[in-house]
């Protein structure tokens, strides 16, 4: 279940002394990874770790050098702590939106993020996915269980790790964004 995040087996897979990390990646559809306010292609910049219990998570967006915490730690959250839908970002931890997570399912059956706003009677939130964009919705206006994103928790190993920083990761990232000047860079600096 969703106590992987923090032990087992995931645990081994990571570097030492690193949180592991992990792609939420759609478990209904394209296969496209939570990117933040967005799915988009699963690489460095769609990595995640997780601190804190179960209810109170909160959902850090893996550095690229690896390296966790820090002064530009920065956590997947709700853009609006109040509104009942709200669109998903990556900001600071320490903002309302960022705080409350929690991973519900398995590994057979899929994943939903739910979080809660700071209140203590706060409605429960899930994420949604509406074409590539990301947003958290309250649970009870989602149509239920339907409408919350179906995730898929993909631990990633060193050799993942690798070969999402490798050359040709890089150059099929910057091909699939349409970045014409670091695809030409890509390809004259080999």
């Amino acid at each position: 279940g969703a106590a992987a995040l923090a032990c087992g087996r995931a645990a081994r897979l990571s570097r030492r002394g690193e949180p592991p990390a992990f792609l939420l990646q759609d478990a209904r559809g394209d296969g496209l990874c939570l990117a933040g306010a967005a799915f988009g292609r699963c690489g460095l910049d769609t990595l995640w770790y997780v601190t804190g219990a179960p209810g109170a998570y909160e959902i850090h967006a893996r550095p690229a050098d690896g390296a966790p915490g820090g002064d530009d730690d920065r956590c997947l959250g709700r853009a609006s702590c109040d509104l009942p839908r709200s669109a998903l970002r990556v900001a600071a931890c320490r903002h309302c939106g960022a705080r409350r997570w929690n991973v519900l399912g398995d590994a057979e059956a899929g994943y939903v993020l739910t979080t809660r706003g700071p209140a203590a009677d706060a409605p429960e939130h899930c994420v949604v996915r509406e074409g590539r964009a990301a947003a958290a919705a309250a649970r009870n206006a989602t149509g239920g269980e339907e409408r919350c994103a179906l995730l898929d928790l993909r631990f990633a190993s060193a050799a993942d790790l690798a070969a999402m920083g490798g050359d040709g990761a890089r150059l099929g990232a910057a091909a699939a964004a349409g970045a014409v000047d670091a695809l030409v860079r890509e390809m004259t600096e080999k």
